[in-house]
């Protein structure tokens, strides 16, 4: 009977011992999956800050986008106020001298050219930052100005070109030249590309030597 107990204490003892192995086993998955949650949740955690960054980013990207693109609309239309403005002094003018005699054009004739040319420096200051937007023939702002809306070539003081006596007459001559039928576009790629040709280099032919 003792030796039946033995045997009998012998296998729950290894009953026991194989149950114990097998809780082992199952805490020791238990905390493995414990760790691969904590993990991906940590994964999960860095991808949500990766885009809560990139989100960010792209808003303030439209955010500076719509400035850039109000900022180009305000500027064109102080751009084409400051152009009719310059047109209508002009165009005053010619009525003002045709209206009265040399002394009196004279004494207003300084004054008027002045006020012209503060607002014709006025028109260039917001066309510096236009001037990338006007084309791929990257036309100056100012000689742009000769021939859009319309144009007021002929009473521009070519000077604002920032030319040599010589060159001036050169382009006054151009002025002059230009085929009217032409639109006012084609007029100003024409005449600026003979103001960049200027100011590259002389276009004068030199006298051959001997």
């Amino acid at each position: 009977e003792l030796k039946k107990k033995d045997r009998w204490l012998i296998s729950m003892a290894a009953e026991n011992a194989e149950l114990q192995k097998r809780i082992q086993a199952s805490e020791d998955q238990r905390i493995t999956s414990d760790n691969q949650v904590a993990a991906q949740q940590g994964d999960v955690e860095a991808h949500d800050e990766i885009l809560a960054r990139t989100t960010a980013r792209m808003k303030q990207a439209d955010e500076l986008l719509e400035s850039q693109a109000k900022k180009i609309k305000r500027d064109w239309q102080f751009y084409k106020k400051s152009l009719a403005l310059f047109a209508d002094r002009v165009a005053r003018l010619h009525r003002y001298l045709a209206a009265n005699g040399t002394e009196a054009a004279d004494r207003a004739q300084r004054h008027l050219i002045e006020s012209m040319k503060f607002t014709m420096s006025k028109t260039l200051e917001a066309n510096r930052y236009l001037r990338k937007f006007v084309d791929a023939r990257r036309l100056d702002a100012d000689t742009l100005m000769l021939l859009a809306e319309g144009g007021c070539i002929g009473e521009l003081d070519v000077g604002l070109l920032g030319l040599d006596q010589d060159a001036v007459d050169i382009v006054r001559d151009a002025i002059q030249d230009l085929d009217p039928s032409k639109s006012a576009k084609a007029q100003a790629t024409e005449l600026a590309q003979l103001v960049h040709r200027i100011r590259d280099g002389p276009i004068l032919a030199e006298p051959p030597a001997g």
